[in-house]
């Protein structure tokens, strides 16, 4: 593929027009604020890249869930290449910029591929500008890093076709190396759909190969096809392994261990009436504030426009390139049933015998092969547009069936318009019977003439691009305008309705201290109550108003909602993550299951000095320490210091055993420690005094001086992982798991100095095999470009 003059001018004025979208953001203080932004990328995000500034590599993370591993999370992106944005520039600056080269490389690589396919410029132009301004990339930007691993599927799948259309490794190892760009991002989900794509063409592939050749031939046919398949994932594997080690240490330990449930696994599955939100997009999207409305909820907006269905639709009758069209109508089909999740009873059978399946959430997730592929036969109904104009043949034909269309959506309008009760009265009965008078009242007065007034712009967008071909067929226009105006149509609706997804917020809101953490800063552990982070993060309508309303979020850095507090160094014994250790949240349940929070020891033993809440709390144990707006932070005097030391130790090996302990009201953590172990240890039996004082605190280090006056125990309340390891005096010793969840050593009578330093053996065996993989790669990209420089030396 060789692009030429006007492919070049394509790609700017693709990059102009997604400057013009992204304007405010590229050109103001603004930066991205809703959901997961807010509450967990942007705290991740400003943590690493302050380590990497700092010169280290941050293994550990410290102020969340009592500590809790970093790098094996995957969503950092350390190892990401684009990452360098962050370390290069002033972070907010970084953060938003990091966005922007995403959606211009997703616009990018699909216009590559659309080539690459045979398509013209103008129409894998339009193809390009529908995938990026499409709802589900807009949404994305909510979800940094499915937006940053979806954008490298049209690359992967160009390589991928190359590789197979000329047996070449040399293009199944771009095709490991694009996988493994992302992989390293962060959304491991992404890559498992994306080899599901893979997989699925190669069956494809193999299948025409058959239904168009001898069977005789099949076997040589397919073995090096499969090799390529296989050698990929190989490349993929090998390349990522650096983070692959270290998260499936982490998997292994966390609460997803063994799979999901069904349940789990389908929630948020697309349902068929949200089809309708591919047009309309008020029809879930906004309507997502009414109670118990059926739509998910991990997507903001489905929305492609009336076109780009039209144009897919009309993909149909593209001759061009039959066998992508067929592969790309199927991908769309089976990605449809795919996003039903649990509406199909097709992914109950595809949850149970497709590995790896069942520890997927949320099945919307496969919508990025859905707009994928509508997108590209968007781009092949185009062309089908553009050679019937150029020969102006069959355009009568068209011009009919689009009339016909246009007459129906109007009908459709007109019948809605005449019928706003019986269609409000139908949606509350059959869907949201649990409706209130008031939001019923909502319902009726807002969101249905919102939906009406999308439906008439979809129609008056469809009606203008009937017009312009009409204008076509009877030569009024030149085909370059009738291609400028039908393309300008398509963009300017795309624009104008995503636009409102783009939520914004001056960048002031992160850098802005709240008042509450000078209070708090530096004196002990944080934990919202379990009512209070249940209220907010769950399904109550507080929740939903604090995703679309800016102020909310600005007020949420008076409760230090979830992963805020991150940002300004505050220790948490909560947070908010995709992956949890399956032992804190075991242990987190011992508070939660308790009529008050100081009811159990687990409070105190998890340093938490501080209660923040919504209500106030009636708790003999917590003393109210600060009132700010309608926000309660109780203090609780009985927790105990981070580091300490305890005279005792009662020696259990069952996990249940322990959690009873624990339970017990007469045992005291401040007396008495509970090592897990299969024989008892030494111990002091005699009681002593003993001091413990932290000298030093860092992302991956932990230094304690401390003097007893009899043996005893060094607890350190800081989650127990693999990969702790801890010199007393200068010497390597036994790290023991200490009240169910933390870490303790033994100390002899005496001063010393105590050394915890986290060193992952994870992390230095995918290092060593990932950074050996990369320098052969590099040696044989050597090779290979001396080797054809010199046949074309030769030639």
């Amino acid at each position: 593929m060789v692009l030429k003059k006007k492919d070049f001018i394509s790609i700017i004025l693709l990059f102009g027009l997604i400057t013009m979208f992204f304007g405010t953001l590229i050109f103001t203080d603004a930066t991205f604020y809703h959901r997961d932004i807010a509450k967990y990328y942007y705290p991740t995000k400003f943590f690493s890249t302050e380590s990497i500034q700092n010169g280290q590599i941050p293994f550990w993370n410290p102020y969340l869930f009592c500590g809790t591993p970093f790098l094996a999370t995957l969503q950092h992106g350390l190892f990401y290449p684009l990452g360098f944005l962050y370390y290069l520039l002033p972070f907010n600056i970084g953060f938003k910029y990091f966005f922007i080269i995403h959606f211009f490389l997703a616009g990018l690589f699909l216009y590559l591929l659309m080539r690459k396919l045979d398509l013209g410029i103008y129409s894998s132009f339009i193809g390009s500008i529908i995938f990026v301004l499409s709802g589900y990339l807009i949404s994305l930007t909510n979800l940094l890093t499915s937006l940053s691993a979806v954008i490298w599927v049209p690359l992967v799948f160009l390589f991928f076709i190359e590789a197979i259309k000329k047996k070449s490794y040399f293009f199944s190892i771009l095709v490991g190396l694009t996988l493994s760009l992302q992989f390293l991002v962060g959304q491991p989900e992404v890559v498992y759909m994306t080899l599901f794509m893979l997989g699925f063409y190669l069956l494809f592939d193999i299948v025409w190969f058959i239904k168009q050749h001898k069977k005789e031939k099949l076997f040589h046919e397919i073995k090096p096809k499969l090799l390529i398949f296989i050698s990929s994932i190989a490349i993929l594997s090998l390349v990522s392994l650096i983070q692959i080690i270290p998260f499936l240490e982490l998997v292994k330990n966390s609460s997803r261990v063994g799979g999901i449930s069904f349940k789990q696994a389908t929630y948020w599955s697309f349902h068929p009436l949200e089809l309708i939100s591919l047009i309309i997009p008020s029809f879930s999207w906004n309507l997502m504030e009414v109670e118990n409305w059926f739509r998910q909820y991990w997507l903001q907006t489905a929305f492609l426009g009336i076109w780009p269905v039209i144009l897919a639709g009309l993909a149909f009758k593209f001759r061009q390139n039959y066998k992508n069209r067929v592969f790309f109508f199927s991908l769309a089909a089976l990605s449809l049933v795919l996003i039903l999740g649990k509406y199909t009873p097709i992914y109950y059978f595809l949850y149970k015998y497709i590995p790896g399946l069942n520890m997927i959430r949320y099945p919307v997730k496969f919508m990025f092969l859905l707009v994928f592929s509508l997108a590209i036969l968007s781009g092949m109904g185009i062309q089908y547009i553009i050679n019937l104009a150029e020969e102006n043949k069959n355009l009568f034909k068209l011009m009919r069936s689009l009339v016909v269309i246009f007459a129906l959506v109007l009908c459709g309008l007109v019948f809605f318009y005449l019928n706003q009760t019986r269609i409000v009265g139908f949606l509350s009965k059959y869907f949201i019977p649990q409706l209130s008078d008031s939001g019923f009242i909502k319902f009726k007065t807002i969101y249905i003439p919102r939906i009406l007034r999308e439906y008439s712009f979809m129609m008056i967008s469809l009606g203008l691009g009937v017009l312009f071909i009409c204008l076509r067929y009877m030569n009024k226009l030149k085909l370059g305008t009738f291609n400028f105006l039908l393309g300008g149509i398509i963009f300017l609706n795309l624009a104008f309705i995503n636009f409102n997804s783009e939520r914004l917020i001056k960048t002031q809101f992160y850098r802005q201290r709240g008042k509450i953490v000078d209070y708090i800063e530096g004196k002990g552990r944080i934990l919202l109550t379990p009512k209070t982070y249940e209220e907010v993060t769950r399904t109550e309508p507080v929740w939903r108003e604090w995703d679309f309303d800016a102020n909310v979020y600005i007020h949420s850095k008076t409760l230090l909602l979830c992963n805020i507090g991150w940002i300004y160094h505050l220790f948490d014994a909560g947070g908010y993550s995709s992956m949890r250790l399956n032992r804190y949240h075991n242990f987190m349940n011992l508070i939660h299951t308790q009529p008050r929070p100081s009811s159990t020891v687990a409070l105190n033993l998890l340093g938490v000095k501080y209660l923040i809440s919504l209500w106030e709390i009636d708790d003999p144990g917590l003393d109210l320490y600060y009132k700010v707006n309608y926000v309660n932070i109780y203090e609780n005097k009985n927790s105990l210091p981070r580091a300490s030391i305890i005279p005792r130790a009662v020696f259990f090996h069952n996990e249940g055993d322990i959690q009873r302990k624990i339970k017990h009201p007469l045992f005291d953590p401040a007396k008495q420690v509970v090592i897990e172990t299969d024989f008892p240890l030494f111990n002091s039996q005699e009681p002593g005094e003993g001091t413990a004082e932290i000298t030093h605190y860092d992302t991956n280090e932990v230094d304690i001086k401390a003097n007893l006056s009899k043996a005893g125990w060094l607890l350190l309340t800081d989650t127990y992982y693999p990969g702790w390891k801890v010199y007393i005096d200068g010497k390597e010793e036994k790290i023991y798991k200490a009240d169910y969840l933390f870490r303790a050593v033994y100390l002899n009578k005496g001063k010393h100095n105590v050394r915890f330093v986290y060193e992952p053996t994870s992390f230095r065996a995918g290092l060593t095999v990932s950074v050996v993989t990369i320098l052969i790669l590099c040696a044989l990209g050597i090779y290979y470009l001396v080797l054809f420089r010199g046949r074309k030396d030769e030639k």
